[in-house]
């Protein structure tokens, strides 16, 4: 589907989102679906957050972010993709 309206239109709607965290419990699939991503509209998503699923400290020593990837994916459904998941530390 998304293919196909970039084919047709010949431009691709992209959605960046940079998202201080500060370590709260995350979002429901349903408040990401409905407040920040709007799923079908934008073509690629891409998201950069900080402090997501535990503090600093913590993401120091655990930077996997799987929770937070698998609810994206949920939310974005299946006509999306995850491309590429990458930690950085200050």
């Amino acid at each position: 589907k998304i293919q196909e309206q970039v084919e047709t239109s010949g431009k691709i709607i992209i959605r960046s989102i940079t998202w201080n965290q500060q370590a709260q419990e995350l979002p429901s699939i349903e408040t990401l679906r409905e407040d920040l991503f709007s799923p079908g509209y934008f073509h690629v998503v891409a998201v950069g957050t900080q402090e997501c699923e535990k503090s600093i400290s913590k993401s120091i020593l655990y930077p996997c972010k799987d929770n937070w990837e698998r609810i994206c994916g949920e939310a974005l459904g299946s006509d999306y993709e995850l491309v590429r998941g990458h930690s950085l530390q200050a």
